[in-house]
């Protein structure tokens, strides 16, 4: 367990959205819109290709997922009408590329998708928290399935 109650350094909780780096990239997004999506999804697959995607990478992921799950009609019951708000900023761009719906797919599962290969994962699995992180993962990649 880490000395936040549980949660990995940078993080108030598990949900998709409640650690500095997804708040980061959430920021981003709204400033550079589909290109900030489309910049973390190329960042990630680089990082992979090379064996280990940061956690940084794997926050990125999961906001990307969030945010095309919400453009396309399968918004996060988690995500508060705050975020929520700040997550379809660019929703009508976002919704002129459905191959994100694919590449966030594949993102989420590069960057998210094992432990050897993913510190977002790791840092969860020493938080004791690992399964129920591998839960809310698993829902947004059904969401965005159902959405193919």
């Amino acid at each position: 367990m880490s000395p936040r109650g549980g949660h990995v350094m940078g993080a108030w909780g598990i949900e998709t959205l409640e650690n500095d780096s997804a708040m980061d990239f959430v920021a981003d997004y709204e400033q550079f819109g589909v290109s900030a999506l489309v910049r973390a999804i190329a960042e990630i697959r680089r990082e992979a290709s090379g064996g280990y995607v940061e956690v940084d990478g794997g926050a990125a992921a999961l906001v990307v997922g969030e945010v095309v799950a919400a453009a396309f009609g399968a918004p996060s019951d988690a995500v508060g009408e705050f975020d929520a708000n700040r997550l379809a900023t660019h929703a009508a761009d976002v919704r002129k590329h459905p191959e994100l719906v694919v590449a966030a797919i594949e993102a989420i599962k590069l960057s998210n998708g094992d432990l050897e290969t993913s510190e977002n994962l790791g840092l969860w699995s020493e938080a004791g928290e690992l399964e129920q992180f591998i839960t809310i993962r698993d829902e947004l990649v059904a969401r965005l399935e159902g959405l193919k």
